[in-house]
């Protein structure tokens, strides 16, 4: 939060340093909105950029882990995970929880 705030400082600074033609041609609710909403769509990037590095890293060490203990599971496993994966993908119906048995009104 306090570099959100100091990144907010900064923009502000950087807005009233400006001429005034600058600010006559310019909206206030767009330098309200560029302070507030733009900062926080840019920290939500790079935390969700961070928290994808992290995860991933942690992935790659125990794949490298696991490579290193024993090769030979961890290849059929992968394996079966992949066959699992493109079957998963060329076949929705497989993974859906509706019926898909036809209904017809004359039933009733």
């Amino acid at each position: 939060f306090n570099n959100q705030q100091r990144l907010s400082v900064r923009m502000m600074k950087s807005y009233m340093q400006q001429d005034y033609l600058f600010h006559v041609s310019k909206n206030v609710a767009e330098f309200q909105r560029n302070i507030t909403s733009d900062v926080n769509g840019f920290f939500t990037i790079v935390l969700n950029v961070l928290q994808f590095l992290a995860e991933f890293s942690v992935s790659a060490a125990l794949v490298i882990f696991l490579f290193v203990q024993d090769w030979v599971s961890t290849m059929a496993v992968a394996v079966l995970l992949f066959l699992f994966s493109i079957h998963g993908t060329n076949n929705p119906a497989a993974y859906s929880f509706s019926s898909s048995a036809p209904t017809s009104a004359a039933g009733y």
